[in-house]
């Protein structure tokens, strides 16, 4: 269970502890609907936010765009994807009947990710989060497809009110 990254040991006692402790967990499936990985988002303020099991044989997460598995059909149908930053956009936008929306798992778009995205469609819509983290990595991925020859649009997000 440590080799999978599910278990760390303390240095100060040498006993194992669960990491993913205190987050919500979601399932990394590649593109055939296998469970490869796990991602766990903090429930605190403690950091890192997210945390990944380990890379691995069949985990690359830069090879991987989340829920892809889900959304391949209605890809195919629409020619169109809709390219979001995580794990909750993805499932938010499934609940919603958004069916062909992918995450690239972070802000950061990697070239094997932009090569799937401009093999599975020919329309990419980048829908990154509205801040400034997300403005800049939704030009970088623009930037990174259009290469691809995909036909590129960014959708604006609006940003949150206070709570």
């Amino acid at each position: 269970m440590e080799k999978a990254g599910l278990l760390s040991k303390r240095s100060f006692d040498n006993k194992f502890f669960d990491r993913f402790r205190h987050r919500i967990i979601f399932p990394i499936c590649n593109a055939r609907g296998q469970t490869v990985a796990l991602a766990g988002r903090i429930l605190t303020d403690e950091k890192p936010k997210y945390l990944n099991t380990p890379e691995s044989d069949i985990f690359h997460k830069g090879n991987l765009l989340y829920g892809y598995h889900l959304a391949r059909q209605t890809i195919k149908k629409t020619n169109q994807v809709i390219l979001l930053e995580g794990y909750v956009d993805v499932i938010k936008a499934h609940q919603a009947g958004i069916t062909n929306a992918v995450a690239s798992m972070g802000t950061s778009l990697t070239e094997a990710q932009a090569a799937l995205l401009s093999r599975i469609a020919g329309a990419i819509v980048i829908c990154y989060d509205s801040d400034d983290a997300g403005i800049k990595a939704s030009f970088r991925a623009a930037d990174m497809l259009k290469q691809n020859g995909a036909v590129l649009k960014i959708a604006k997000m609006p940003r949150p009110g206070p709570r």
